[in-house]
């Protein structure tokens, strides 16, 4: 019993009357084309494995990679609302706290942070080596878009969504410099958090100290007003003058309200200085870069595999296209065809070697065959 597959193509006619368009059947035999698969065996053998050859040949040249993580406990003020707000499309806005750990990833990735890491240099051990070595050297270039474009290459930093946990990792091809570089990262985000980044507490005791040397100077101009008064009205604890006593107690009260507005900023201004203590952001590490035993690179058996898959299924592909049009070509009006499958094998002379190799040894079969008989 054979199986076959019909496609039915739509052609229109000259004419303008839709009703008049024809319909020609296409009958694909799947198990002519399984026969047509089997035949070329030696081709899908040659030219997978010579994929596959290739691509561990590749494979071997390229050095291993050692990963180094480490993670980051979250801090600031948690945002009860943020699955509602992930919900509604709105999880991507910044907090609301300037201190929270939500930007340590922007941070890290931030061209200061990664200036200061290009500018270090790394001693580190391999083997029974010391080794000293900087990211231009590694890289091997000493241009600075590709030492950025390389050092984003081999880092990465993200924040599990459920926990809030920031993730670092760091890949390089010396499991200890993997380490270093991760441990830079670190220090400088510490180095950011407590010497330049800006944080409310901050911006509010700079606030209170303009507006506390404001009311010094205001109680101060108050202070020598009265005192002039007093000097030019010398009798002026014994007057009895209405002028005097309401001048005087408009000055003196004009003093105490002053001095009460420098008393409450004093206050506000030592608060503040104490949240400030309190308000520096804490690189909380919850793991410190690790140092890795195991090669987390490259995967080398996978691809090869992955190589092999990826030839066989080209191959079918061309094999099954290739017989698909020998089949059409051999009806009639199927020039069109067969110049599209001349054009098909020549465009790939490998293939086309192969296919007339295999087809001369079977007919070399054929012929002494015959002759036998």
């Amino acid at each position: 019993m054979k199986k076959r597959i019909s496609l039915t193509r739509r052609e229109s006619s000259a004419g303008n009357n839709p009703r008049e368009d024809s319909y020609e059947e296409v009958d694909i035999n799947l198990i002519e084309m399984l026969r047509a698969v089997l035949r070329r065996k030696r081709l899908f053998f040659i030219t997978v494995v010579s994929v596959m050859v290739i691509t561990a040949g590749v494979m071997l040249v390229v050095p291993n990679t050692y990963r180094s993580t480490a993670s980051i406990l979250p801090t600031g003020n948690s945002d009860k609302m943020a699955e509602l707000k992930r919900i509604a499309g709105l999880g991507s806005l910044v907090s609301n706290d300037e201190n929270a750990s939500t930007l340590y990833p922007v941070i890290l990735k931030s061209r200061m942070i990664m200036d200061a890491v290009l500018n270090k240099k790394y001693t580190f051990s391999h083997g029974d080596d010391r080794l000293t070595l900087t990211l231009p050297d590694y890289f091997d270039s000493q241009n600075p878009d590709n030492l950025y474009s390389g050092l984003t290459g081999i880092t990465s930093f993200g924040i599990n969504k459920k926990t809030g946990v920031i993730e670092l990792v760091v890949e390089t091809r010396y499991p200890a410099f993997s380490q270093a570089l991760l441990s830079a990262y670190l220090a400088e985000l510490e180095n950011f958090n407590i010497h330049k980044r800006r944080s409310r507490a901050k911006d509010n005791v700079k606030y209170l100290s303009r507006q506390l040397e404001e009311k010094e100077a205001e109680l101060d101009e108050a202070r020598n007003k009265l005192a002039e008064f007093q000097l030019q009205n010398q009798n002026w604890a014994g007057s009895t003058n209405p002028e005097i006593i309401k001048v005087l107690s408009r000055l003196q009260m004009d003093i105490e309200v002053k001095s009460q507005s420098y008393v409450y900023i004093t206050q506000e201004y030592e608060m503040a200085r104490r949240e400030v203590q309190n308000d520096i952001p804490i690189v909380r590490i919850l793991d410190t870069p690790s140092l890795p035993t195991k090669k987390a690179g490259p995967r080398r058996m996978f691809t090869v595999l992955l190589m092999g898959i990826l030839a066989f299924s080209v191959t079918l592909f061309f094999v099954l296209v290739s017989e698909l049009l020998r089949i059409r070509s051999q009806e009639p009006g199927g020039e069109i065809y067969r110049e599209l499958r001349d054009d098909v094998i020549r465009a790939v002379p490998v293939v086309n070697r192969l296919l007339e190799r295999r087809k001369n040894k079977s007919e070399a079969e054929k012929t002494s065959e015959t002759f036998y008989v």
